[in-house]
């Protein structure tokens, strides 16, 4: 029964690519690629079982790719001012200079006041952060390939 039984496993590990980062005016704060964005993690699977019918070989196969599902996140979920996923280095800077709550003054502004009073406060300040990294954890768009499973059969005459 385990004759003709084949299993491949793959790790495969990349340090982030480099990026420049930028300042809150939207300058390169630094020299060229001086940052790295975060690494990433993948692993597959494939395993292999193989008969011989009529003199011909028949291989059933299923390669299982990203076993553990781990979350890599493409370039464009990733933010410039940090090298992170959704986290805007000058976020809460530009939002809330020194007090708790600032005017709105700007469109970003205006996007943060949750309660459209006028103010954005230090909690609305932070739960637009929050979903906006949140939102990009569940937007697939923003990652690289999740699990897949596929299945087949290989013949060789």
């Amino acid at each position: 029964m385990l004759g003709d039984f084949g299993a491949n496993f793959t790790i495969r590990y990349a340090t982030g690519v480099p990026y420049t980062p930028i300042d809150k005016l939207g300058e390169f704060s630094t020299a060229s690629n001086a940052a790295r964005t975060p690494g990433f993690t993948n692993a597959d699977l494939r395993l292999t079982k193989s008969f011989m019918i009529a003199g011909d070989r028949v291989t059933f196969f299923a390669n299982v790719l990203n076993v553990f599902e781990n979350v890599n996140y493409g370039q464009q979920g990733i933010d410039p001012t940090s090298g992170q996923v959704g986290i805007d280095k000058y976020f809460l800077e530009e939002i809330l200079p020194s007090s708790l709550e600032t005017t709105v003054r700007t469109e970003a502004q205006l996007i943060r006041d949750l309660n459209k009073d006028g103010y954005v406060t230090k909690s609305e300040a932070a739960a637009t952060s929050f979903a906006k990294g949140r939102a990009q954890d569940f937007d697939p768009e923003f990652w690289l390939r999740p699990r897949e499973v596929r299945l087949g059969v290989e013949y060789n005459f």
